[in-house]
């Protein structure tokens, strides 16, 4: 009797024009040049028009980046459902390296919501597979995203070899230049709110003005946001080196922070410079400002459900009360 046997699906790459202009989407996003309503629309019509041609992975493309923008929006249930039909449509185009870059996706969001364990585990499996697969700028998102999750656990000493791993490989990688930026200012004011808690000043200034300058130079609206709360809270508790003219006035840089991330409609963010405002007007001794700023955070906190955040706010606004 003849077995039928089954044929392995083609691997399917998102067209490089569709590619390009889901990426442009984002990027004007980022840099406030679109609302966020206007880039989910704009997304919504090139999803449309790669589910009329029946072409599988710019499908993928098309969700994967929706999910991006829905979860830096703070939509975090509606960004793991764009991402998993993206993953999906990836298997059944037969791309298994998009489906492991969409895993890196729903990590990051599964650690927004609260599950840090959920994320850690993903990003090391992920490290993995690009470590075989020779792919040294997914080692480098998987590195960078698992020492977030250290950090965010307290594991300090664990979190730094993490990082300073992400930028050494994102240095080797000689891929796009807009990723590469993007990617190593975010390693680097991580970096440097990793030296704060390490009581290490000086690290943690270097790693702050190097983020800066990426920023500054890529123009991109979303960097400056984080930028902008790193030295809010770097001026909270440290004075500015004497060579740097740089303001002391921690409001000024958080007021700044928050006016990149509200133009961006940026509510995760929003929410978490928010509550380390509240921190910062605590430590200074503005008890009511920091009460009113706790009491904000957590009520966004709640509406996008990242209950872990809910916790930590509830737990810092009791210890300054």
């Amino acid at each position: 009797m003849d077995v039928l046997k089954t044929q392995p699906v083609a691997k399917q790459e998102p067209t490089p024009e569709f590619d390009r202009g889901c990426v442009e989407v984002i990027k004007s996003w980022r840099e406030g040049q679109l609302t966020f309503r206007e880039a989910a629309a704009s997304l919504t019509q090139q999803l449309q028009q790669a589910i009329a041609t029946g072409h599988l992975a710019n499908q993928g493309r098309a969700e994967q980046v929706l999910g991006v923008l829905q979860g830096q929006r703070g939509n975090l249930e509606s960004s793991l459902y764009h991402l998993g039909r993206a993953r999906d449509l990836y298997q059944q185009a037969g791309n298994e390296t998009m489906v492991t870059h969409i895993d890196m996706d729903r990590g990051v969001i599964y650690s927004l919501r609260g599950d840090l364990t959920v994320g850690l585990e993903l990003f090391r499996s992920i490290y993995q597979i690009a470590e075989a697969a020779g792919d040294a700028f997914l080692q480098s998102l998987a590195s960078h995203n698992a020492g977030t999750n250290l950090h965010e656990l307290k594991q300090y000493t664990a979190a730094r070899p993490a990082y300073e791993r992400a930028l050494e490989l994102t240095e080797q990688w000689q891929g796009n230049a807009h990723q590469k930026n993007i990617h190593t200012c975010n390693i680097h004011w991580r970096l440097a709110m990793l030296y704060l808690d390490l009581d290490d000043p000086e690290a943690a200034w270097r790693h702050v003005l190097i983020a800066q300058e990426i920023a500054d130079q890529n123009d991109l609206l979303l960097l400056q946001g984080y930028v902008y709360r790193s030295l809010a809270r770097l001026v909270t508790e440290l004075a500015p080196p004497p060579n740097l003219t740089l303001s002391n006035n921690p409001d000024e840089y958080f007021q700044k922070a928050l006016a990149a991330f509200q133009t961006l409609s940026a509510e995760t963010d929003i929410a978490q410079t928010i509550f380390y405002y509240a921190c910062s007007l605590a430590k200074r001794g503005d008890r009511l400002a920091a009460m009113r700023k706790f009491q904000q955070a957590m009520l966004i906190y709640n509406r996008l459900g990242m209950l872990r955040d809910v916790a930590l706010a509830t737990e810092a606004q009791l210890g300054f009360a």
